[in-house]
């Protein structure tokens, strides 16, 4: 991503140079005996790259099945599910769990560097280990604890995540 806009800031400087070199500044035409100094141009290039925060659920459910074992123990356990985090941040970053449904009165995410409890809203910082952005994945367990009321269902996922710089 990163070396295709240096490909095209590349070109572009040479398209400006090359227009700018064309007869427009090359002077009078030779023998009009005039002396003219050479032309000569300056272009200044700069690049801003933009922050990308990515975080995607894989091996999740879209949606959750309570039984009535999982009402009587007050929770429910998603295991196996895995998170893939990106970014190009220098600086540390987040993950924040929010909870998006009324049946999830609190969730517990564990196997990242630091477990988040959300109730509704919690977050971690995602641990770097030396230089470079934080590229990877985590395997990762839900502990969703019902709220009071709940019936034995299908539900939709509760927790949206999201990733913050820090």
């Amino acid at each position: 991503m990163f070396a295709s806009f240096l490909a095209r800031a590349a070109l572009a400087v040479a398209v400006v140079a090359a227009g700018l070199s064309g007869p427009a500044l090359a002077g009078p035409p030779a023998g009009a005996g005039a002396r003219t100094a050479p032309a000569r141009a300056t272009v200044m290039v700069g690049a801003k790259i933009l922050s990308v925060l990515r975080v995607r659920a894989v091996g999740q459910p879209e949606r959750l099945a309570v039984s009535a074992a999982d009402i009587e123990r007050g929770f429910g356990d998603v295991v196996n599910a895995r998170l893939q985090v990106f970014s190009n941040q220098r600086g540390a970053v987040r993950l924040v769990a929010s909870i998006a449904w009324p049946y999830a009165r609190t969730v517990e995410i564990t196997g990242l560097p630091q477990a988040i409890v959300a109730r509704p809203l919690g977050e971690a910082p995602l641990a770097r280990g030396g230089e470079g952005p934080p590229d990877r994945g985590y395997e990762v367990r839900y502990r969703i604890h019902l709220a009071r009321g709940t019936a034995p269902g299908l539900y939709p996922w509760p927790v949206f995540l999201s990733l913050d710089a820090a």
